[in-house]
């Protein structure tokens, strides 16, 4: 499948299956975007990816709204500062920042309050711009279990968080991504076993040579 084939399909609520690389991470993220998240998709994407399930922005809008990558907060606290990955072992620089939950949210990890939790997220960035940073500091509190990434642009960095943001500026939608890895039992991942994972849960796939144009 081609990018723009896959920027229509995320803008009409489908479920994508992003391979990275099999030289990168050789791993699939099962992606949303943000304004289509319900407790019903949340849960699909718990069971049958199992991973991580994390938002992604992009840096511009993380400028926006005040939000710090995970690393850069660490640096403060010279006991943790040595603990930072300045680089995973496939060579990138961590793309976290601070994880939320919404304001209203019972615990924060049950189906219906991350599916909260994320969609208000869309709705801020998709709003007037100058009232963003006001709005997510008055609806979320941190720590949480939605964790936010920021993505540097796949210009600098072709991980999961950039490809599936570039798909929705592709669709010129909000950059607010949900994503799930697709978790399993080897350290990585063949591009024939995420194709064969996606084909049987009648999820749409495509790799990520073909958003970033390698």
């Amino acid at each position: 499948m081609d990018k723009k084939t896959a920027a229509i399909q995320l803008e009409k609520g489908r479920m994508i299956v992003i391979f990275d690389a099999e030289g990168r991470e050789g791993e699939a993220d099962l992606v949303l975007h943000a304004k289509f998240t319900t407790p019903k998709k949340i849960a699909a994407m718990r069971e049958k990816a199992g991973g991580l399930l994390c938002l992604a922005t992009n840096e511009h809008m993380a400028g926006k709204i005040g939000l710090p990558f995970m690393s850069d907060l660490l640096l403060n606290d010279e006991r943790l500062a040595d603990m930072i990955y300045h680089k995973t072992s496939y060579g990138d620089k961590p793309a976290f920042s601070i994880s939320i939950n919404h304001k209203d949210a019972k615990t924060g990890i049950s189906d219906e309050d991350r599916s909260e939790t994320i969609r208000a997220f869309a709705k801020i960035v998709s709003g007037k711009a100058n009232a963003r940073r006001n709005q997510f500091i008055s609806t979320f509190r941190t720590p949480g279990h939605v964790h936010l990434l920021i993505g540097r642009g796949i210009a600098n960095r072709r991980g999961h968080t950039e490809l599936s943001l570039e798909l929705a500026r592709q669709a010129k939608m909000a950059p607010a991504v949900a994503l799930c890895e697709i978790a399993g039992s080897r350290k990585a991942m063949t591009l024939e076993s995420a194709k064969a994972i996606a084909k049987k849960n009648n999820w749409l796939f495509i790799e990520g040579k073909d958003i970033s144009g390698e």
